[in-house]
């Protein structure tokens, strides 16, 4: 068995030791509604950016139009229609156990297959996920679970 060994050198203090939330951000979200005609809507369609998630016909042979655009500084004035637009960060917010007092990174060392004898590196044994499982699969053979190593804990 192969002890993937701390890098001694990247061991630092955690700035962020003991929270137990963190913040993950996924940019400004711009939607909007409209009301437009059936020519409007055809130019809608094919503007680059506009992206529409709903349609509803009126009797008055009106469209209205939920949707979102890609970039929140687009100028609307140049679209058809009336507009309504709200544009919001979002941010999601990760629940979790609290960090730890320290971060570091492994080192990278050569671990043998099991089965083919090959020696590769670490970082390149193919993972596969599939629902709850990770599959460690072997570059050289594509065999799984071929590799006998565990992590050095520090703590």
């Amino acid at each position: 068995m192969v002890i993937v060994k701390v890098n001694r050198k990247s061991i630092q203090k955690n700035p962020y030791a003991g929270a137990t939330t963190s913040y993950r951000w996924h940019g400004v979200k711009t939607t909007f509604k409209t009301i437009c005609t059936e020519h409007e809507l055809i130019e809608l369609n094919n503007t680059k950016g506009v992206h529409i998630f709903s349609e509803r016909r009126s009797e008055n042979e009106m469209v209205d139009i939920d949707g979102c655009i890609d970039d929140p500084k687009y100028d609307f004035t140049k679209l058809p229609g009336s507009w309504t637009v709200d544009s919001k960060k979002d941010i999601e917010t990760i629940n979790h156990l609290p960090i730890s007092e320290y971060s570091y990174k492994y080192e990278n060392p050569l671990i043998e297959c099991n089965v083919c004898k090959n020696k590769v590196k670490l970082s390149e044994i193919k993972l596969e996920y599939n629902y709850d499982n990770t599959y460690e699969i072997c570059p050289i053979c594509e065999s799984v679970y071929s590799f006998d190593y565990k992590y050095e804990d520090i703590l």
